[in-house]
């Protein structure tokens, strides 16, 4: 979005970074509550049912199930971590990420 002579201003969000910063605190979001609900339904277990019939949520996994809620609980584990990267840890600004020529480095003395 380049702005030309006599235009106005962008305003606030309208910037590239601001809206790649809402992307990634979107995704960020999306990827930490898909986590949350995924650790939830594998530990509730709602699908099971118990042979005495007290509680879903206290039923043992079955052993042929095990691979599979070790699987859904690590990529929600990971989930989880990359969401909450994305939406806590700051993206670098431009110019100040590692590779960037040292002339155009805004912490350059020499510009």
């Amino acid at each position: 979005m380049e702005q030309t002579p006599g235009s106005p201003p962008p305003g606030p969000g309208r910037t590239v970074a601001d809206r790649a910063r809402r992307r990634r605190h979107r995704l960020g979001g999306a990827l930490v509550s898909a986590g949350l609900i995924v650790v939830a339904l594998v530990l509730l277990q709602p699908w099971a049912s118990c042979p005495d019939d007290s509680a879903s949520a206290a039923c043992p996994v079955p052993a042929e199930h095990v691979p599979l809620h070790t699987a859904a609980l690590l990529a929600a584990a990971g989930g989880i971590v990359v969401g909450g990267r994305l939406v806590l840890v700051p993206a670098p600004s431009r110019g100040d990420e590692p590779g960037t020529p040292r002339e155009h480095r805004r912490d350059d003395p020499g510009s």
